[in-house]
């Protein structure tokens, strides 16, 4: 075997160094946990396809409990896959490499397609009105600064979520294409994200054949769905799965004071994001039929978990 270090352990190196003290500073965790649990050679690497807003902040919280940071793998520009594929992607053969996370706006079945023997998905969606309440509300209070498409929004002084569709059609009218990607997470975001389109389709141009692509990938390409108000099930089910030791009661980035929903804002988001609903319903079945084929013992171990 040769002693010369190569440019790729280098960066295998810095960006496993990196992982760990930055997950450690992040989590606050990293003294007195267990060994995590390794990966078995004939296992699989959990990609984690994080839809920004229902729930993927707190799920990051439970892994910690069971992997160390340097075996997850956030990619620094989460949104684009390519990054992941030129920095991350010879760990996959590294067996205490567990998880990778990240948001993948940008087609992240090409990654599957690459590394198919080597990766298994899991997801989350949710209900498109609560998510896009979540997401602006976020949005504003947390991205509001200087230059950001969430400060033009709020200096326009919008009194509903329904003035905030209108803002939004008026600068897609006005071709304002510098905060296209804003625009197009509200609009079908899952659906997007879930048929591989993402954000290479127009504002309110989102199709049919789209969200026939995204159920099918949901159904072919998923190892384990949940939906956010099914959260607990969500876990219960990588717990069977993976053998991970969850703890039902962890919720993070959930805003402390919600937003109204009128009935005029239930109309208007549900308009926007009419494919987004009945993905959701889809996800909805597929997640129950997952929870259903653990057999007739889940129930009570379901119910066992949620008492903790």
């Amino acid at each position: 075997m040769s002693d010369i270090l190569t440019r790729r352990d280098f960066i295998a190196f810095g960006a496993g160094i990196g992982a760990t003290i930055g997950g450690a500073l992040a989590m606050g965790k990293w003294q007195g946990r267990d060994m995590p649990v390794i990966r078995a050679k004939d296992s699989k690497v959990q990609l984690f396809l994080h839809i920004p807003k229902t729930g993927g902040t707190s799920l990051r919280e439970h892994i910690m409990n069971n992997v160390k940071a340097h075996q997850i793998v956030m990619p620094e520009r989460p949104e684009n896959i390519w990054h992941l594929k030129k920095y991350y992607s010879h760990y996959l053969n590294a067996q205490d490499y567990i998880y990778v996370r990240g948001h993948f706006a940008n087609d992240w079945r090409r990654f599957l397609n690459d590394y198919t023997d080597q990766t298994t998905c899991i997801t989350m969606l949710r209900n498109p009105v609560s998510r896009f309440r979540s997401s602006y509300q976020y949005q504003i209070e947390n991205w509001a600064t200087q230059g950001s498409y969430a400060k033009d929004i709020v200096a326009q002084n919008p009194r509903s979520l329904s003035d905030v569709i209108d803002i939004f059609d008026r600068d897609n009218a006005r071709k304002n294409f510098k905060h296209r990607a804003f625009l197009y997470e509200y609009n079908d975001g899952m659906t997007r994200r879930l048929s591989g389109d993402g954000w290479n389709v127009p504002y309110r141009g989102t199709t049919p054949a789209m969200l026939e692509r995204a159920k099918e990938n949901l159904r072919t390409r998923f190892k384990i769905i949940g939906v956010t108000e099914e959260y607990n099930k969500f876990l219960y089910l990588l717990k069977q799965n993976y053998g991970w030791d969850l703890n039902p009661s962890i919720r993070k980035n959930v805003a402390k004071k919600k937003m109204a929903i009128t009935d005029q804002d239930h109309d208007k988001i549900s308009a926007l994001n009419r494919l987004d609903i009945e993905l959701h319903q889809y996800a909805q079945k597929l997640s129950s039929d997952m929870f259903a084929a653990l057999g007739v013992n889940a129930a009570q171990g379901y119910q066992d978990f949620i008492k903790g």
